[in-house]
């Protein structure tokens, strides 16, 4: 606190202080209790390590959704277990990714990209 400001930096600089879950939540906890802070009438956010924040941490968020693969968007998307036809619509969706970029590749080859 800094008078009537109330001062928040985030501790990750050799990150560029990326977001996280954990961090998602202290936030939200301490806005929940500013918000009951009479002697608070500003909030700041301050840069540390020359950088404000890169954005949600991608080891820490995505990370896990990546390392589980198909699994963890089947536990989102449950209604393509239930049709009986596995993680099929999935591979499917892959295949058809795959066969989009391979022609986005060819004809930027063929066009000198």
């Amino acid at each position: 606190m800094d008078g009537a400001t109330a001062v928040i930096q985030l501790n990750r600089p050799d990150r560029k202080n990326p977001l996280t879950f954990e961090s998602y939540a202290e936030l939200r906890d301490t806005f929940r209790d500013l918000a009951d802070a009479d002697d608070v009438h500003a909030v700041v956010f301050l840069p540390n390590g020359g950088n404000f924040c890169s954005g949600g941490d991608v080891h820490d968020i995505i990370g896990p959704l990546v390392r589980d693969g198909h699994e963890a968007i089947a536990r989102v998307h449950p209604h393509d277990r239930r049709s009986g036809q596995g993680d099929a619509p999935l591979r499917q969706a892959d295949r058809r990714r795959d066969r989009r970029r391979l022609r986005r590749r060819r004809r930027d080859h063929r066009h000198g990209g």
